[in-house]
């Protein structure tokens, strides 16, 4: 449901950016600026409100809400992205604009996705002490790959792209606002954060008699 609805948005986006464009590129004054703000503020809120409102299926409560705030932080971030076609160096550069939505389309594929639900191994619970069957261990290996690929996937799918845009932008564009500067010190440490994640999650996977409560928990 969610991807069918970012199918019949996400046009939407590109065909009023790409109008704004052209009014840029002709000297108007972008009346509809506005508009097209409201309706890409509107569609991360939409998003939201609905995941929020479809059957969490095997999630818990607790997984649901770090899910709905995990993905507050990410629109708040994707939104950004819209902000800096509106600076004087970059509202009129075609090329930079189109390869920004094409970051934004591409982020989005992580609400489809729900990439920060992980399920919880239940090996070793309940003070038992007999050794895990190989059957058990492979389930347990398979969890904490999932974890890994996860992490893999939100760096590829946002915080890596967005980090190499601003720092095009940055360098190359000479676009150095207040917020620019954030948000790539912001791209930087969650990049850091989520490699250092990886390697934990590695380094446990090498010691199956830790504890298994740690494999639900991680920063996004």
């Amino acid at each position: 449901m969610v991807f069918l609805y970012l199918s019949t948005v996400i046009p939407s986006v590109w065909f009023l950016e790409l109008s704004l464009l052209q009014s840029n590129l002709r000297l108007v004054v972008p009346d509809p600026e506005n508009l097209v703000e409201a309706l890409e503020q509107t569609m991360l809120i939409v998003l939201v409100l609905g995941r929020w409102l479809m059957p969490k299926g095997d999630m818990s409560r607790d997984q649901l809400s770090q899910l709905l705030m995990v993905y507050v932080g990410l629109g708040a971030d994707i939104l950004d992205i819209f902000e800096t076609f509106r600076d004087s160096q970059v509202k009129t550069n075609r090329s930079v604009i189109i390869v920004g939505l094409s970051l934004f389309s591409w982020a989005l594929m992580q609400f489809p996705l729900v990439l920060t639900q992980t399920s919880r191994p239940k090996v070793q619970e309940e003070g038992q002490s007999e050794p895990a069957k190989p059957g058990r261990a492979g389930w347990t290996m398979s969890c904490c790959s999932s974890e890994v690929w996860s992490l893999l996937l939100t760096v590829g799918l946002q915080d890596g792209p967005f980090l190499i845009y601003r720092l095009y932008l940055m360098i190359s564009e000479r676009v150095l606002s207040q917020k620019m500067v954030f948000f790539t010190c912001k791209n930087i440490l969650i990049v850091l954060l989520e490699v250092y994640r990886i390697c934990v999650v590695l380094l446990e996977q090498r010691n199956p008699g830790g504890k298994t409560e740690s494999w639900t928990l991680r920063m996004e």
